[in-house]
């Protein structure tokens, strides 16, 4: 399900400072919406809103977190800002899901 890509981008969780088990545990919300995507061109699910605006060494920036998922798998995770677009064109996606 994770792939190299996928798992490189998990990397900007942990060096936000999340634990595994957080980690784990905002994979497993994407879950549902991995299988929806096998139908379309993908799932944007917001999977967290934090009161600090983190920023990753890629450049990834933002008080949300979102993960994207794909052709049956979860593609990546990104942190995003609450006043971006969260519309199905902004993420060039079917569906957004706002958790």
């Amino acid at each position: 399900m994770l792939d190299t890509h996928t798992i490189e981008r998990l990397q900007r969780l942990r060096e936000i400072g999340m634990k595994t088990t957080e980690i784990k545990y905002l994979i497993s919300k994407t879950l549902p919406f991995i299988q929806e995507s096998f139908r379309g061109n993908g799932v944007a699910v917001r999977l967290k809103k934090t009161h600090y605006k983190y920023k990753t060494s890629d450049g990834s920036n933002g008080n949300e977190i979102w993960a994207i998922a794909r052709w049956g798998k979860l593609r990546t995770i990104m942190l995003r800002n609450e006043w971006q677009s969260q519309t199905p064109e902004s993420f060039g996606v079917d569906r957004v899901v706002v958790s």
